[in-house]
């Protein structure tokens, strides 16, 4: 099996660096050689996936909140039409 070498420097160690590039808007995690630091690859700091199975799971709690409110909006109407009549 070949063994990864940096570019650079020719080093086969390579640790990961958390950073927020200027203009960036999240963070990232770079893969970079232990002995220069040269950047050799850029992974993204969220996890895409599990970011967008939170979203769905939180879209899911405030979709039943909103047809709990409606609910209730529904049931106070009902009242304020009784004490009127």
């Amino acid at each position: 099996m070949a063994m990864s070498k940096c570019a650079k420097c020719s080093g086969t160690f390579f640790e990961v660096r958390e950073a927020e590039p200027r203009g960036a808007h999240y963070k990232q995690i770079f893969v970079q050689c232990s002995s220069c630091g040269t950047p050799i690859g850029v992974v993204p700091y969220y996890d895409p996936g599990a970011l967008s199975k939170d979203n769905q799971k939180a879209i899911g709690e405030l979709t039943k909140d909103v047809k709990a409110l409606r609910r209730d909006v529904s049931n106070l109407q009902a009242l304020v039409q009784q004490l009127r009549t």
